[in-house]
């Protein structure tokens, strides 16, 4: 008798313990979002789009926190060390997930094996944008001009490294064309300067030249993506210029601290792709030049193998050092 009731209080016990923890379920208190880069730009906004839904969604504040610094390491990283309860995320972009640990052999972290995957948020195409004075109405017209003046056509980047340096890499290689490149810090002073006349042309985030095409301060000759921009329909791809292969964009996806349990990946993953469904949220996305693009775990991991793979060669074949 004494033993049952030894094993009847175990088993409360071990029932309560189960109780407790269902009566806890995540999100129980806020969860943290680093940005690893400065407010105001693509990658803030789209953490902030997705913020907003998931409060909404799991009744809990998503809060996000700029954390800027060595093009995006310092926030990635920060995110990779954190404890992987899924209560510190990452929103971020090629950039700091992708491209710079290729680039810089001291990264702190690789994005494969130091994060647990969520999902994708959008998709941003680049655009090649010349000024008004550069005589070039096509790609094809600013590849023949390229050649005809190797090396004294300018193009702004954003920075050493990034996306759109490595766009312009590939764009090179592939069409024999060989032009000056100036690598700024940031995106706006690159396009002011091209803007300005400084430097002849950018690839650059449709976010940021969308303004200065729509009022006549910029040419479009074509956008990176497979589908042309619903906020350019008459801007052909590249593919649709006649140079197939050269897709490159800006994605913006979470991950989390590597071990992060899976039930908790995928209640994220279905509320990401739950709120990039609505109406709503693609307005906001679409007002920063972005689409929606939600994956699965799977899929944005696979995606991401995909890019890293692609973008090595670029780097190893043009000696792309971070700076």
């Amino acid at each position: 008798m004494k033993q049952m009731t030894q094993k009847a209080l175990l088993a409360a016990a071990a029932l309560g313990f189960a109780h407790a923890g269902l009566a806890q379920p995540y999100p129980d208190h806020p969860v943290r979002i680093i940005v690893p880069f400065p407010p105001g730009g693509n990658v803030d906004q789209s953490a902030r789009i997705i913020a907003h839904s998931l409060t909404e969604a799991l009744g809990q504040s998503f809060v996000v926190e700029n954390k800027a610094g060595a093009s995006g390491m310092v926030g990635s990283d920060m995110v990779a060390k954190a404890r992987p309860d899924g209560y510190t995320l990452l929103v971020s972009s090629n950039s700091a997930i992708s491209i710079v640990p290729l680039t810089n052999p001291n990264a702190p972290y690789e994005p494969l094996r130091d994060f647990s995957m969520i999902g994708m948020l959008a998709l941003t195409p680049m655009v090649i944008v010349v000024n008004p004075d550069v005589p070039a109405k096509s790609v094809t017209e600013l590849i023949a001009l390229a050649k005809k003046k190797p090396g004294q056509l300018a193009v702004a980047t954003p920075s050493s490294g990034s996306i759109n340096h490595m766009a312009i890499e590939l764009f090179q290689a592939s069409t024999g064309t060989k032009f000056n490149l100036v690598h700024y810090k940031g995106n706006a002073p690159a396009v002011n300067d091209v803007l300005g006349g400084h430097v002849q042309l950018s690839f650059d985030q449709l976010t940021s030249s969308l303004p200065h095409i729509k009022a006549g301060k910029l040419r479009a000759l074509a956008v990176t993506s497979a589908k042309r921009a619903p906020e350019l329909p008459e801007t052909p791809t590249l593919d649709e210029a006649g140079y197939p292969g050269l897709q490159a964009v800006t994605f913006t996806a979470m991950v989390a601290p590597k071990g992060t349990p899976p039930e908790i990946v995928n209640k994220l993953n279905a509320a990401i792709n739950e709120a990039l469904k609505t109406p709503a949220v693609q307005e906001r996305f679409a007002g920063i030049g972005a689409q929606v693009n939600g994956t699965t775990p799977d899929e944005f991991y696979r995606f991401l193998q995909s890019e890293q793979a692609r973008w090595s060669k670029v780097i190893k074949n043009a000696n792309i050092k971070s700076e």
